[in-house]
């Protein structure tokens, strides 16, 4: 039963380093994904994230401080036609 218990929380342990981890890169990664998209429309169209989704500051500044909408993510794969980073990266330079 010793043994089981010490396997368990080896087990349990490694679980949740690696779940923090994950939740710790999902976060980091959603930054980079808003921050990628500000950084390519800018750089491609001259304009800002409001100017290129017609929305106001108010709610720009929302999807920079919390979570970027999927259906915004969505469209702008559809507008650019493409979800590949390193693609896109090449198209502006």
């Amino acid at each position: 039963m010793k043994l089981f218990y010490s396997i368990y929380k080896k087990v349990s342990i490694s679980f949740h380093i690696f779940t923090n981890f994950f939740t710790f890169y999902h976060k980091m990664f959603m930054n980079l994904d808003i921050d990628f998209i500000e950084f390519y429309i800018k750089k491609k169209y001259s304009q800002k994230l409001e100017e290129y989704f017609d929305v106001n500051k108010s709610v720009a500044s929302k999807w920079r401080n919390s979570n970027f909408p999927e259906r915004r993510l969505n469209e702008f794969i559809w507008r650019e036609g493409s979800s590949d980073i390193l693609e896109l990266f090449k198209r502006i330079y």
